[in-house]
């Protein structure tokens, strides 16, 4: 028959095991004094709630991110801004819509079409420069 763990003498090591863990156990709770565990509780939480980021590239400068904090309410916090917002251009839609009118003139009109067509353009002509380098 096979000897049950709860009867089965432990090893040499084992007990070894079983007082290093004990004591670890007590000298922590011994240097580590409630203040003290409290302040590394916040430290760490502020690092990780509401400290920004960093997130590695491949290439060049790493990019900062939002703390998680942050992000969470902007997500949580996003339905509520749009319907906020919402409700007041509903109660302001006779002013919306003038400043609507005032912008759209055929000046500015014509100042937005322009850009388009700048941005257009560049973007076929490095194409056309790209080409002729690489055909060298």
């Amino acid at each position: 028959m096979s000897e049950s763990l709860s009867t089965r003498t432990p090893t040499p090591i084992e007990e070894f095991q079983k007082k290093v863990v004990e004591r670890l156990r007590d000298d922590i709770r011994d240097l580590l004094p409630d203040a003290v565990l409290q302040q590394l509780v916040t430290r760490a939480v502020e690092e990780e709630f509401f400290k920004e980021r960093r997130v590695p590239r491949p290439y060049g400068a790493d990019d900062l991110k939002a703390s998680w904090f942050v992000e969470a309410i902007a997500k949580e916090a996003a339905p509520l801004v749009a319907k906020a917002v919402a409700g007041f251009l509903a109660e302001r839609a006779e002013l919306v819509d003038r400043a609507i009118h005032t912008f759209l003139t055929d000046e500015a009109l014509t100042i937005l079409i322009a850009a388009r067509l700048t941005d257009k353009l560049d973007l076929a002509l490095t194409a056309v420069v790209n080409q002729m380098r690489q055909a060298r």
